[in-house]
């Protein structure tokens, strides 16, 4: 594991360590993707960030046609994990959520109960997250 200079982060590319560093963690910003999903099997408030070039993110626009980039909020139609896309990715509005989290206990608390919900309906329903995501589409 290594660190960052000046800052209290840490890296890792260890998969068991990665798991029980995503279980500890109060908050965590993600990439849109699988992450998120583990994320939310360890109940950990995320951040949801995702940035490309002006190109892609024009023809994502064109041919993508969900609300949403993390497969919490499509299920749920509706944003229960803060998502900040492309031009949406700034420093200011990921600090501001960052403030948001930790100084409002009920907001977290919500996408901990939100994150139940979704990990008890996948495990009741037996279902697959990428079923679940094309049906939702």
């Amino acid at each position: 594991m290594n660190s960052v200079k000046g800052l209290n982060i840490r890296i890792t590319t260890n998969f068991s360590d990665k798991q029980k560093i995503m279980e500890q963690s109060f908050l965590a910003i993600a990439a849109s993707g699988s992450v998120t999903l583990e994320l939310t099997k360890y109940r950990t408030p995320t951040i949801v960030v995702y940035k490309t070039n002006l190109l892609t993110q024009l023809i994502l626009k064109i041919f993508v046609k969900v609300k949403y980039a993390s497969i919490i909020n499509i299920v749920n139609d509706r944003e229960i994990i803060p998502e900040f896309i492309f031009q949406d990715f700034t420093e200011q509005n990921v600090v501001s959520e960052i403030k948001n989290i930790i100084e409002n206990e009920s907001i977290r608390k919500k996408q901990i109960r939100f994150m139940n919900e979704f990990c008890k309906n996948m495990l009741l329903n037996n279902q697959n997250p990428s079923d679940l995501i094309v049906k939702n589409l």
